[in-house]
């Protein structure tokens, strides 16, 4: 296995990488991770901009938790992407025309040490404390889910090119993560009727509750479940009885947790038919026994709200979408929305087990693209309930919520700011 996870920021995603970097340490008990930058090779062109992004990048992590940090090219000798290639003509277009290598004295090259010194300093004389940061929210990499999180990703489950493997839904289903850090005032509630609302806005969830969400394996044991306030499973997952006990004990000793019907197949490829666990029979963890496929939706309308205290969904909200479901006998659920002409025809159910909740999306198959605006409500709902005492509200702004104790016993709270816009008219 691996010691000490390191993530290549370049060309991944920071937010993404971030979040799956942090939850699979914690996963498999890693307390040493790190990120290695690589933007002056990767980054399209290299220019004095670059370095105010490896700025703002060692920032993020360091705010995130990350204890290892290496940008082994800009600092000293920077060479380009252009330079991996055996011919100027054979370098990708956008980076025709671009010098190989920029030289120590070169103030790319000088600003990056510069960048790297201010940044040792700080580490130097400045002690997170050790708990690390604030993360009230996991969403769940399933077991055998193969989401990539790149630009890499194609429909394709491990990038097998079988009908077996084919899961479009299951992978599209994750675009909700996507939106994790898309920030919206998370104290306004959301519109009434989505279909009023202007087709071409994006959908938000809203803040992160204390700034961080991380993408946590099932895999993890009980001891890091028990960490988050809420899970979501969002992409594929194949059930296992050790990981169906798992998520039950979470729930009963206090946790939330959001799933969909597919979610508790046990089903390894997509051209197998339907094989739930337990035969379907899933009343002690939702409160329903899974009996086949029902029929398709057009609309749904939030008609009931939680008994959660936590949380508060949008009542009486209704939305215009899509989304074949599930039929189910009802074993103690309780129906939150449903069509508006069918109250029979649940489509998310809520059901208590010990001290948590369960939230069931009654959906057939992995909502993919279907259920957009519902399925942004429930998750901006739980976000929302997490939201602590500390709560920063910008797009432009990453924050990160320390807790630890002053050397006399006195606890207290850190907080970590991380301007991700750099907005000066030069780099200098």
């Amino acid at each position: 296995g691996v010691d000490v996870p390191v993530l290549e920021l370049v060309p991944h995603e920071p937010l993404r990488g971030l979040a799956a970097l942090r939850g699979a340490a914690k996963a498999y008990g890693k307390p040493l991770w790190g990120v290695h930058t690589a933007m002056g090779y990767y980054r399209n062109p290299t220019d004095l901009w670059t370095p105010e992004r490896l700025r703002i990048a060692y920032d993020l992590f360091f705010a995130g938790g990350a204890s290892i940090f290496s940008e082994c090219n800009m600092p000293l000798r920077n060479w380009g992407s252009c330079s991996s290639f055996f011919t100027i003509q054979a370098s990708p277009p956008i980076r025709e025309g671009e010098v190989e290598c920029w030289e120590f004295d070169d103030p790319i090259c000088v600003r990056s040490r510069e960048v790297l010194s201010e940044f040792y300093r700080f580490t130097q004389f400045h002690q997170r404390p050790e708990r690390g940061p604030r993360v009230p929210m996991g969403y769940v990499l399933g077991y055998l889910d193969g989401w990539t999180g790149s630009g890499q990703q194609t429909d394709d489950m491990w990038g097998v090119d079988r009908p077996g493997f084919l899961a479009p839904e299951a992978l599209k289903t994750w675009r909700h993560f996507e939106r994790a850090f898309d920030a919206e005032p998370w104290y306004i509630p959301p519109r009434m009727y989505y279909w009023q609302a202007d087709p071409s806005k994006p959908l938000r969830q809203g803040t992160p509750p204390g700034g961080q969400v991380d993408i946590v394996p099932v895999e993890a044991p009980p001891e890091v479940l028990r960490s988050y306030g809420c899970l979501a499973l969002l992409g594929w997952n194949t059930m296992t009885h050790e990981n169906y006990f798992k998520l039950r004990a979470y729930v009963e000793q206090g946790g939330t947790l959001l799933v969909a019907v597919p979610h508790l197949d046990t089903r390894t490829r997509t051209d197998w038919p339907r094989a739930f666990i337990r035969g379907g029979d899933v009343r002690d963890l939702c409160g329903v026994k899974i009996v086949g496929q029902g029929e398709s939706i057009k609309e749904v309308l939030f008609a009931e709200q939680t008994d959660c205290p936590r949380y508060r969904f949008p009542r009486g909200t209704l939305f215009l979408e899509e989304a074949p479901l599930a039929r189910l006998e009802l074993h103690g659920a309780r129906v939150l929305a449903y069509p508006r002409q069918r109250p029979q025809q649940p489509v998310l159910l809520e059901h208590r087990v010990g001290k948590g909740f369960v939230y069931l999306l009654a959906t057939w198959e992995y909502p993919g693209a279907r259920l957009d605006a519902f399925i942004t409500d429930i998750l901006r709902t739980l976000s929302e309930g997490l939201q602590g005492e500390i709560a920063v509200e910008s797009r432009g702004v990453f924050y990160a919520v320390y807790d630890g104790r002053m050397p006399s016993g006195t606890p207290f709270s850190a907080l970590y700011l991380v301007c991700l816009l750099y907005t000066s008219p030069s780099p200098r």
